[in-house]
């Protein structure tokens, strides 16, 4: 080539979005959910796994329905820390308008104007931070909680998306390949070991099968009673969830396990009582949401670098 340029050579990639998305805020009208699940009623026993199965998947799908129900999406915040009054708001737009009319017509007179509207906005603009800032600072108090908590909303921001590399050594961006290279790290990490082949070894494993198979073919004992637990019991328990709790696959968060109307906690104590008498876990509630932290200090590019946590059904953790 007959020319001082070089070829450069460029790749896009069009499926990357790496701003992480902000969470949407929402709110519920618990008198709503409350009525929804006032007749709440599955009848009095659960004598056989079959029944108890379909009885906490259908306490699971009412209490999501009442709860989907009742609740309104907000949109996310997408303005600044302190959001502008509408007599700044109007001020900026001016100065934007006119700063547009200056570029096309260059007139002195819209230059002046400009500069006055842009000097008296800043001017305003400083007051109003400055005594959101004091109005924060009185508001957070003295104890450590809000003082934490104020530190925590100022310095924190949110963690870029990051892309992992697969075993080929290529990044991958999409958030299904990135579940696939996480999906295949943790089955690598819960594989068993390949057991020994010395005879005390393979021994030992069978003897240890043959317990745990005996253990598990053996007969629950029968509790003493009909009714093992008592909705006084299921409240207390209730009361007693964590607060910010993420919650399972089913999406019920505690504090709307709280909100449940008595009616409807008679009817989770008698599902409570039919597991302890059948001695059957529900299936739906051995389900988790298994997500990913990154840990301190670690690349984040590596799958390595992750360790999963189980979210589970606060429902099932309450019993």
């Amino acid at each position: 080539m007959d020319t001082q340029h070089l070829p450069i050579l460029i790749t896009l990639g069009t499926t990357a979005h790496m701003t992480p998305v902000r969470p949407t805020s929402h709110r519920t009208d618990w008198d709503a959910f409350r009525s929804a699940l006032e007749e709440l009623h599955f009848g009095k026993s659960f004598s056989c796994p079959e029944k108890i199965d379909t009885a906490a998947q259908r306490l699971t799908e009412k209490v999501q329905a009442a709860y989907s129900a009742a609740t309104t999406r907000l949109p996310a915040q997408t303005s600044r820390r302190w959001d502008l009054p509408s007599r700044l708001k109007l001020a900026l737009q001016k100065k934007r308008n006119l700063q547009k009319l200056w570029a096309r017509t260059r007139c002195p007179r819209i230059k002046r104007e400009l500069n006055y509207i842009t000097q008296d906005l800043w001017q305003a603009v400083w007051m109003f931070r400055g005594a959101a800032w004091e109005e924060t600072i009185e508001q957070a108090g003295e104890d450590w909680k809000s003082l934490h908590l104020l530190c925590r909303r100022l310095t924190r921001s949110p963690a870029p998306v990051c892309p992992l590399f697969d075993k080929t050594g290529t990044r991958q961006y999409a958030a299904k390949d990135r579940a696939e290279i996480l999906a295949e790290h943790l089955e690598e990490q819960f594989t068993p070991h390949t057991p020994s082949d010395t005879p005390e070894a393979a021994l030992h494993h069978v003897q240890v099968e043959r317990q745990v198979e005996e253990f598990l073919m053996a007969p629950v004992p029968l509790l003493p009673g009909d009714y093992f637990v008592s909705p006084a019991k299921t409240g207390k328990m209730i009361s007693r969830l964590p607060n910010r709790k993420a919650p399972g696959p089913d999406g019920i968060p505690t504090v709307a396990i709280r909100q449940l109307p008595r009616r409807a906690m008679v009817t989770m104590t008698r599902l409570f009582n039919g597991i302890l008498r059948t001695g059957h876990f529900p299936k739906n509630w051995k389900m988790g949401r298994v997500i990913a932290i990154t840990k301190a200090g670690k690349d984040l590019r590596l799958a390595t670098s992750q360790r999963p946590i189980t979210l589970l059904s606060h429902i099932a953790k309450l019993y």
